[in-house]
């Protein structure tokens, strides 16, 4: 009962309502009810129309209403269309229908401002009215709405707040009424208060009730905090704004004691930033933007409770930014905001506050200007900017490195916003950011991954700012160079050109980059700052921190990124600038002068203060330009002996983007880099007034010019020398002088051999004669030892080998381009030694840290010292040699210092463990009466350095010995490269098949079998899988080129076909054994052709017969019928001779095994028989027929219980007869055979089962191929009767003619 009185109750209070609804809304007028249409419009124009006429007819009628009244009391009562108005004004704020709330929102802030009647304490009457309240009861959507219009609601008296009470046009108003100045009506309109301490007093007590309300609805909803953040900050600020020309001492008054009374919003600014997540329905970005953004206008005991913006003391007017952009304090507040999941895929408006505080003062990014970008330090020991520090703290090492793709857009948006705002300088930092481009690059590179359009809108981006009419051209230049540092080649032609990227980097000139260039070359000169204020306390404070290596590593950041950004445009100089960069580099790298005069081909000045991270990054990008130059030469060398070829051939075709890059190849062919740099090393080092950085010995001096002198002797030799060994063992010398020069340390041992044995190449010693009396011991011990010295080309292969194991890649690549050039000239010898570095197994896997102590060790010690040292890196690709290259210095001083102890420090701790060791031994019952001041606290911490220094050493020597298998295996696959390099340019050299195929198939089988030993050992797989490449693309393509084999090549085919029978040790289907047949297969192949050219056609076939016959029908044999394809392709008649023996694998019996052996030799005899290359007199006539009677007859009445595979037998042995008849010129099956085979047929459709639809027609192809066989036979014969006889007439005709020629000439004359 009382629930069903309770919705009578209910029902009629709404029917009430409704019922003053319809009265009332029949008392207003028409156009005011079309006014609240109009504010739900979609457009923006029309909503604002509406809501100003709205308030202009409102206030007509509220002055009429007030006129006509004569009684006080009710002159301050408003009109019921007003009141109805204001009422449906806050209704329609929680309606989401089309524009209806921003409408609504408008038209109240409008009413609220214009209509005097109204106060504000009216206002929030009419929201609580309004709006109805939240229970429990209330829908998600409809709570949804409600809470969204009190916001709205609110932020509309907020800005009526400000319009109506606290602008100065309010406060003339109010100070004519309160003076009596005013009309009648106004003097009516007086309020209660009268002075303007009690209007303060209203405006904050207003103000703090707003901030309260907000703080309240930014509390329920997190989605709600950034909206209700603005409206507080909106607020705030405009009442500090208008307080600005009535107290310039203190402009945030107002605004700080309306804060001051609000708790909720003071809670909300002091929220720990470090905490971060959703904490009570609301995320903590929000609170940096509020301390951030009303910092002045805090209480000050909120300022001191807040954690964004640091305590500081200066009074200047960037404090507070100076402040927070510290590198730690962005550090703490990076993960606040990055926490921002409700404003995505927007941007949150704090974002773009931090990103304009960000901008530069400078003219350096305007176009014309300049002046050097800033250079504010954010913290001691740091050399970053504002945007630097921010991009660094916030995006580099926040928002890149975190799995969510969410903040990787954010990311990407955020480098757009910054990229506007940087300067020259400062465009560096950004494309320097491994993280970034990592992700750029992978985004773009698949268009199915989630960043895709995100990423490449960053490109689009980056090539709108470049082509900004409003940025310099040292910005643009700045972006290219960076663009050119990340590679062009990493991004997909379609997307670079769409992006604009592709255009961008084509459009740069050569002034541009000059002048670039050389604003480059004097930020490296200029002298550093932290570095002299830093160096004194640097050397009495021992940093183990990671911080403060990163903020050493990061003092000469503006030095090395002016390199980078010089290195990597010097493709768009010109060769006259290329070489200035080149001598710039390779001088400051390698040399200095104690005098202020510097040598004429060097620019600038000595670099007083050059660090050794700046003199290795000078290293690392010379030699980078120097590898890059040399492919490039390479490149457009090949390129033309390709159009070359192609002229000859009568293929001289251009396309139009060789046409457009002629100019560029030919500047980078007469460009050549390695020779400048040699010989400006040459030169160098002749100059008495320079130095080198790294001290020379008289052995290094003595190689160094032992190199030169060689150098000499190979230009002199170049033009006599007919092979080319001169031409191709320069660049080498060249290299080696140069790389001498960066490290002599290391280089002189490995270069001193160099010259002597060039010397020895290129002018032999002439032979002693040999006398003819009887040897003694002695001569016969000096017979052996001639007998095992090297050849000059070994000795000098063998130096080629041990370059391959060297950290540099320029090295490596001239070493190979070395060895191409002087591969005719290559021994057996020295072909072996090259298969001994790949068949060693010694060297262990990639990557596994768990190895025990003595694994392998002798084998590591083989190659330790060769491989012991770590890549210097001096390929152009890498990002940041120079700092991987200093952290890994400072870790061997750190090892260093802690390795050395005092000796007595140490005899204390051993001690301590000795003593240790023997309590350890007692008896438990003795052990609580043993004393406890054995163990000295100076021991103990000795003891545990000592612990601590063993531990680091056994990891060291893992970690070592990781490096070293890792090393190990490099090293085969770079040999590997040079057996590749010899099988494409001697593709003819009988090295080939006598050492180069058996060997390296023999080692591709051992490493299957260690990988199958140890699955986890991947680097075995890998080598065995690069092995089949190289035997299977490159040495096993040209065998009829090879001459002039020796006569014991039978046996390598036969041991060959030994290894392939034998297989890898392992299933097929397994990941051991996988590719290996194919390669045996191949291997084998190309040495019976081999054979075939030089006259050993029959012995190959041979050899396959007895294959045939005693491993292939063995049911353990790994030989399959593509094992015999592979020789069908490149020598059909070797396999076409041993037809006989495969046609008799098929009456083998009705087995399974001789059931897949039929099989497989029908198979292997339809591809004898079809290949076109085969001769047709092999196998003869009278071996098919004798195959037809036999063996084949009996393959096609086979007994095979299975139907589908007694198809599958008949379709092959009608696929093979077809052949035979197609292929076998005059050919013609006996009557034996062809009664024979007519017999088999029959037989095979009287077998039970009766035989399915399909062998039927396979055996009646049979028949017809048998038919077909004889037409074609007497066709034949009759068009060569004709063909004859059309001979004969034809030459009875040429006679004729010839007579008649002969009468005619005779009666001319």
């Amino acid at each position: 009962m009382g629930g069903a009185s309770g919705t009578t109750t209910k029902k009629k209070t709404k029917s009430t309502s409704n019922n003053a609804n319809t009265s009332s809304t029949s008392l207003v007028p028409a156009t005011i009810l079309q006014r609240f249409w109009d504010l739900a419009s979609t457009d923006a124009e029309t909503r604002c129309t509406a809501a100003a006429s709205l308030s202009e007819e409102l206030f007509l009628v509220q002055n009429n209403t007030t006129s006509s009244t004569t009684n006080d009391d009710n002159k301050n009562k408003l009109d019921a269309v007003v009141e109805y108005s204001m009422k449906r004004l806050t209704r329609g704020l929680g309606s989401g229908r089309a524009g209806a709330r921003q409408g609504f929102a408008v038209a109240f802030t409008s009413a609220m401002t214009h209509l005097d009647a109204i106060s504000v304490e009216d206002g929030f009457r009419f929201l609580k009215e309004g709006l109805e309240p939240i229970t429990k009861s209330t829908k998600g959507s409809e709570a949804r709405d409600i809470l969204i219009g009190q916001l709205f609601g609110n932020a509309a008296l907020a800005r009526a707040l400000v319009a109506k009470e606290v602008s100065l046009e309010a406060k003339k108003k109010k100070k004519e009424m309160m003076s009596g100045s005013g009309s009648s009506n106004n003097n009516n309109k007086r309020k209660k208060w009268t002075t303007p301490e009690e209007e303060r007093e209203r405006i904050v007590d207003l103000s703090s009730q707003l901030f309260a309300e907000i703080c309240r609805i930014s509390n329920t909803k997190a989605y709600l905090s950034e909206s209700a953040a603005k409206v507080m900050i909106e607020l705030a600020l405009s009442l500090s704004k208008q307080e600005e020309g009535l107290h310039e001492k203190d402009p945030f008054r107002l605004a700080r004691e309306a804060l001051e009374k609000c708790p909720q919003a003071q809670a909300w600014v002091s929220r720990d930033v470090t905490d971060v997540g959703e904490q009570s329905g609301k995320t903590t970005i929000e609170t940096v933007w509020l301390a951030y953004s009303l910092y002045e206008c805090l209480p000050a005991r909120c300022k001191e409770a807040q954690s964004v913006v640091p305590k500081f003391s200066s009074s200047s007017s960037s404090a507070k930014e100076d402040s927070f952009f510290a590198y730690e304090n962005l550090k703490k507040v990076s993960h606040a905001l990055a926490e921002c999941p409700h404003a995505h895929p927007r941007v949150h408006p704090i974002w773009e506050i931090l990103c304009e505080a960000c901008r530069s003062n400078s003219d350096d990014d305007k176009k014309g200007g300049n002046k050097a970008g800033a250079t504010t330090k954010i913290s001691a020991g740091s050399n970053l900017t504002r945007l630097e520090a921010l991009w660094e703290t916030c995006c580099e090492n926040g928002l890149f490195t975190a799995p969510s793709h969410q903040r990787k857009y954010l990311g990407f948006r955020i480098f757009s916003m910054l990229l506007r705002n940087a300067t020259a300088s400062e465009t560096a930092k950004l494309f320097t950011s491994p993280n970034f481009i990592k992700c750029l690059v992978s985004n773009c590179a698949k268009p199915e991954n989630y960043l895709h359009a995100c990423s490449t809108d960053c490109l689009k981006a980056i090539a709108r700012c470049a082509k900004h009419p409003e940025t310099s051209a040292k910005k643009r230049v700045a972006i290219v160079a960076a663009l050119r540092k990340v590679g062009i080649h990493r991004f997909e032609k379609q997307l670079a050109k769409s992006s604009g990227i592709s255009t961008l980097l084509a459009g740069l000139t050569r002034e541009e980059a000059k002048a670039y260039c050389e604003e480059l070359r004097e930020t490296i000169l200029e002298k550093s700052d932290l570095a002299t204020q830093d160096e004194s306390d640097d050397e009495n404070e021992n940093d183990d921190n990671d911080e403060e290596k990163k903020k050493k590593n990061s003092r000469d950041f503006k030095r090395l990124w002016a390199l980078e950004q010089m290195c990597s445009i010097t493709s768009a100089l010109s060769p006259n600038d290329r070489l200035d960069v080149l001598h710039f580099c390779l001088f400051h790298a390698f040399y200095s002068t104690s005098k202020k005069q510097m040598p004429k081909t060097v620019l600038g000045k000595n670099i007083e203060d050059c660090p050794d991270v700046l003199r290795r990054a000078l290293s690392t990008r010379l030699l980078g330009i120097l590898l890059t130059n040399t492919r490039s030469r390479g490149r457009t060398q090949q390129q033309k002996k390709q159009q070359s070829q192609n002229t000859k051939n009568g293929k001289n075709h251009k396309d139009k983007g060789n046409e457009a890059n002629e100019e560029d190849e030919g500047e980078e062919e007469k460009f050549d880099a390695l020779s400048e740099a040699c010989e400006a090393v040459l030169k160098f080092d002749a100059d008495a007034s320079v130095t080198d950085v790294i001290p020379n010995s008289a052995r290094a001096k003595d190689a160094r010019k032992n190199l030169a002198n060689a150098l000499k002797l190979c230009e002199k030799k170049q033009k006599a020398d007919e092979s080319g060994v001169a031409t191709s063992i320069i660049p080498l010398l060249k290299t080696l002088i140069v790389l001498h020069a960066s490290d002599p340390k290391q280089f002189t041992s490995i270069v001193e051999d160099i010259p002597r044995c060039v010397e020895e190449l290129l002018q032999p010693p002439k032979k002693k004669k040999t006398t003819k009396k009887k040897s003694t011991k002695k001569t016969l011990e000096e017979d052996e030892e001639e007998e095992h010295d090297l050849e000059p080309m070994d000795v000098l292969n063998d130096l080629l080998i041990a370059f391959l194991a060297q950290p540099s890649a320029l090295l490596r690549d001239v070493t190979e381009r070395t060895f191409k050039g002087v591969s005719g000239k290559i021994t057996d010898r020295g072909i072996e030694d090259i298969l001994n570095v790949v068949e060693n197994m010694g060297a262990g896997k990639r990557g596994d840290e768990n190895d025990d102590e003595n694994d392998d060790e002798d084998d590591d010690s083989d190659d330790e010292d060769m491989l012991e040292e770590e890549d210097d890196s001096d390929d152009d690709d890498d990002d940041d040699s120079s700092s991987s290259d200093d952290d890994s210095d400072e870790d061997d001083d750190e090892n260093d210092s802690d390795a050395g102890m005092d000796t007595e420090a140490n005899e204390g701790a051993i001690e301590a463990i000795r003593k240790a060791a023997l309590k350890i031994q007692e008896d438990d019952d003795n052990s609580d009466d043993s004393d406890s001041d054995d163990f000295t606290d100076e021991q103990m911490f000795a003891t545990d350095k000592l612990l601590a220094d063993a531990f680091r050493a056994k990891r060291q020597e893992l970690s070592r010995k990781k490096a070293l298998k890792v090393a190990a295996a490099d090293f085969k696959f770079r040999a590997l490269s040079l057996l590749e390099l010899f099988a494409k340019s001697q593709p003819s050299s009988k090295f080939l098949p006598e050492i180069i195929v058996p060997r390296l198939l023999s080692a591709s089988r051992n490493a299957r079998i260690r990988f199958k030993s140890n699955p986890m050992e991947k680097s075995f797989l890998e080598l065995a899988q690069r092995i089949d490449s190289v035997l299977t693309k490159h040495a096993c393509k040209h065998a009829a080129m090879v001459t002039g084999t020796r006569k014991d090549i039978h046996e390598i085919l036969t041991q060959l076909i030994d290894v392939a029978d034998n297989g890898a040790g392992a299933g097929r289907d397994s990941d051991a054994a996988k590719g290996f047949a194919k390669t045996a297969a191949v291997a084998c192949a190309y040495i019976a052709k081999v054979m075939e050219s030089n006259g050993g056609g029959e012995s190959a076939a041979e050899i396959y017969k007895t294959a045939i016959t005693e491993k292939f029908e063995k049911k353990t044999s790994r030989l399959r019928a593509p094992f015999f394809a592979e020789l069908i392709k490149l020598s059909p008649n070797v396999l076409a001779s041993s037809s006989k023996e495969l046609a008799s694998l098929c009456d083998l019996g009705d087995s399974a095994r001789a059931q897949f052996l039929r099989q497989e030799s029908l198979q292997l005899l339809f591809q004898i028989f079809s290949c076109k290359q085969r001769d047709p007199s092999i196998p003869s006539a009278e071996e098919v027929n004798s195959m037809c009677e036999i063996s084949l007859a009996n393959a096609v009445k086979a007994d095979v219980e299975n139907q589908s595979r007694r198809a599958d037998t008949s379709k092959m042995c009608a696929n093979v007869f077809e052949a035979i008849g197609r292929h076998a010129e005059g050919f013609v099956f006996s009557q034996k055979a062809k009664a024979a085979i007519e017999n088999a047929i029959e037989t095979q459709k009287e077998r039970a089962p009766q035989p399915s639809q399909k062998t039927v027609q396979a055996l009646e192809r049979i028949a017809k191929a048998l038919d077909d066989a004889k037409k074609t036979n007497s066709s034949t014969n009759d068009e060569g009767k004709k063909k004859r006889k059309s001979s004969i007439a034809g030459d009875d005709d040429h006679d004729e003619r010839e007579k008649k020629k002969k009468k005619k000439k005779a009666l001319k004359k």
